[in-house]
């Protein structure tokens, strides 16, 4: 839900604004770009110092400054724990998005935009009327590959959590359970159950994504 309803949209709509080259874009392309070009086990750290009240992060200071309360370690309690590891991913799950979109959109010819612009369409229309047509494909084929993972998705749990405070998901353990070494039959059966649920859900969302919009050669 959060990589289709959430991370999808959001770079989908950044990319748009920084193709359109807004003023500031290339400040805000290395700030969405940034988590590609740092290490996994360093950005978790880093969030993981954000969230701690005992080391004095700066969520925690703000959290502190806008509600007069003690700040919690949202990563260790179970009421903020998955809300956090959520935010996190969007963070870091838009740079890639962001580099896909953005390189589709810049093929997009120039010819026709310049039509639309002198046709009188606003941004808005532009967006959704013809760089969403246009670079379908792209986002169609995130869709699918998104799909995919539905009962593959761990995240950056191993780094953040453990897993621990209500943050486990199904992939996650399985990993402990075959980490573990403890009765590796039942977790491989889990896995292959969940295939077998999930493949008729990938197919049918790529029957879908195909009937959203004629592919455009250009």
């Amino acid at each position: 839900f959060t990589n289709v309803g959430v991370i999808l949209p959001i770079s989908f709509i950044f990319s748009y604004f920084l193709y359109k080259k807004i003023a500031g874009y290339k400040f805000f392309r290395v700030v969405f770009f940034a988590p590609n070009l740092i290490s996994a086990a360093v950005l978790a750290l880093l969030y993981k110092f954000m969230l701690n009240p005992s080391l004095g992060g700066t969520i925690t200071k703000l959290y502190t400054l806008f509600t007069g309360q003690a700040s919690p370690n949202f990563l260790m309690d179970e009421r903020y724990a998955m809300t956090a590891v959520v935010a996190y991913c969007i963070w870091t799950g838009l740079s890639v998005n962001l580099v896909l979109f953005n390189g589709a959109m810049e093929r997009v010819p120039t010819e026709i935009i310049e039509a639309v612009q002198l046709d009188g369409a606003g941004v808005w229309r532009e967006l959704f009327n013809i760089i969403l047509p246009m670079i379908w494909p792209t986002i169609s084929t995130l869709l699918v590959t998104t799909t995919s993972g539905l009962f593959m998705a761990s995240g950056p749990l191993l780094l953040l959590t453990g897993g621990a405070y209500g943050t486990n998901t199904i992939s996650f353990w399985i990993y402990q359970q075959v980490q573990a070494q403890v009765a590796p039959y039942y977790p491989a059966t889990v896995g292959f159950i969940f295939t077998l649920v999930g493949v008729p859900i990938v197919l049918g969302v790529k029957k879908l994504t195909e009937k959203v919009f004629t592919e455009v050669q250009y």
